[in-house]
């Protein structure tokens, strides 16, 4: 029996904030890098204003095929695969449901670029109402709610720039390798 990974999608798989900084160009003018994304809130770390903020929320709401329009991050084709090999991949992604694509194009992404069926992704904001041996996510609030939920597991945040400042003393990671070995020695206590 292999480990439950419960995988997020944007900041481990797609690039969420290249998407966003394009279109935050279209609509607004404003350039910024991704650089400047130090914390979970694009806005709110780039200094956006209130108006500003909704216009791109706005924006990623309207944008037909946003979600199935962003980047794959290097590396993550790879690591998937080999995650698939020694455990049991799902994927936990938030929706963004002032879109009337984002579910659909989502899954059609996943699909596309990792092989991944819609029987293996969950939509939901609640990811702490999803059972696994594991959540590897970047939002450092996501990760706590899920591993007060679910305390025989464990939470692995996947380190970003907008996650570094976080107070997070579990388990974190950025590289494909280490993340596989971890699954790996949880599949290994789970077969025992």
């Amino acid at each position: 029996m292999k480990p439950r990974v419960l995988l997020d999608c944007d900041g481990i798989l797609s690039d969420f904030v290249g998407g966003y900084l394009r279109l935050l160009e279209q609509h607004t003018g404003l350039v910024r890098t991704r650089d400047e994304v130090t914390a979970f809130d694009i806005g709110a770390s780039l200094g956006l204003t209130p108006e500003q903020s909704s216009r791109m929320k706005r924006a990623i709401g309207e944008h037909e095929h946003f979600a199935r329009s962003l980047a794959v991050y290097p590396g993550a084709v790879a690591g998937v695969a080999e995650l698939q090999r020694i455990a049991d991949v799902y994927i936990v992604t938030s929706p963004w449901n002032s879109n009337p694509t984002w579910t659909h194009d989502r899954e059609q992404w996943l699909v596309e670029h990792f092989g991944i069926p819609p029987s293996r992704v969950v939509h939901t904001s609640a990811k702490h109402l999803v059972r696994g041996d594991m959540l590897v996510d970047d939002k450092t609030s996501t990760l706590v709610e899920w591993e007060r939920e679910h305390p025989t597991g464990i939470p692995i945040q996947w380190m970003t720039p907008h996650n570094e400042a976080d107070d997070w003393t579990g388990y974190s990671t950025r590289d494909w390798s280490t993340l596989c070995a971890m699954v790996d020695a949880r599949g290994e206590a789970v077969l025992r």
